[in-house]
C-alpha cells in the first residue's frame, strides 16, 4: 500500500509562503531599480522582515535571489505553456489555433514582464546559461508550431513551405511584441490584440495552397 503524502506543518507552510514574498519583493524592486542599486536591506524592509533572516532562505544572498527568480519563472513559463499545447484542440481551423496560440503566450509574457525585463537587464550576472534556457523554450515552441504546420501541409490546408521558417515567422509576431513590451517602446501604435488577429489572417492568406 502506498504512504499517505506528508502534509506540510504550518511552520513549513510559513516558510514557503516567507520565500515567496522575498522572491516577489526582490522582483519588483530589481526590475524598477536594477539589481546593483537595491541592497539587501531594502528587500527587507519591503516585507517587513527582520535583517539577516533573508540568508536563512537564500544563504547565497542576493545573487541566490536573482538566480531564484529567473529560474523558477523559466520552470512556470514551461509548465504553463506545455500544459496549454497539451490541452489546445487541433481539430481547429489553423487560424483558430495560431490565434489561440498567440494570445496564450501574450498573457504568459504579461505575467512574467518583470522577470524578462530582470533577465535582459541583468545577463552578465545571470551568464550565457540563462540567454540559452530562454533560446531553448523559444525554439520548442517553434518546434511545436513546425509539427503542427506541417500536419496541416499533409492534409492540404496550407501549402508545402519550408516549416521551420513558418514557425519562425509566425513566432516573430510574439517576440516582437515581447520586446516591445519590456522595452517600453510601442512600434504598433494598435492595441495588441488587433495585431494578433490582422497578423494570425495575414499569414494563413499567405499559407494558402
Amino acid at each position: 500500500m502506498a504512504k499517505a503524502k506528508k502534509q506540510p506543518t504550518t511552520r513549513e507552510l510559513q516558510a514557503i509562503e516567507r520565500r515567496e514574498q522575498l522572491l516577489q519583493a526582490a522582483t519588483e524592486l530589481f526590475a524598477a531599480k536594477g539589481y546593483h542599486a537595491t541592497p539587501i536591506r531594502e528587500i527587507n524592509r519591503k516585507i517587513g522582515m527582520a535583517d539577516g533572516l533573508l540568508y536563512h532562505y537564500f544563504p547565497g544572498g542576493k545573487l541566490e535571489i536573482l538566480q531564484a527568480i529567473v529560474h523558477e519563472a523559466k520552470a512556470r513559463r514551461i509548465g504553463q505553456f506545455d500544459a496549454f499545447a497539451d490541452k489546445a484542440d487541433r481539430t481547429q481551423p489553423l487560424e483558430y489555433i495560431l490565434l489561440d496560440v498567440i494570445r496564450f503566450l501574450y498573457s504568459l509574457m504579461q505575467g512574467e514582464q518583470l522577470v524578462l525585463m530582470i533577465q535582459l537587464r541583468e545577463r552578465e550576472l545571470l551568464g550565457s546559461e540563462v540567454n540559452k534556457a530562454l533560446e531553448q523554450m523559444i525554439l520548442e515552441r517553434i518546434d511545436w508550431m513546425q509539427e503542427l504546420l506541417e500536419a496541416r501541409m499533409q492534409a492540404g490546408e496550407v501549402r508545402h513551405m519550408d516549416s521551420n521558417l513558418a514557425a519562425r515567422q509566425f513566432m516573430s509576431v510574439w517576440t516582437s511584441v515581447m520586446f516591445q513590451m519590456i522595452s517600453g517602446i510601442n512600434l504598433l501604435q494598435q492595441d495588441y490584440d488587433d495585431y494578433f488577429r490582422v497578423m494570425t489572417h495575414h499569414l494563413i492568406e499567405t499559407w494558402k495552397p
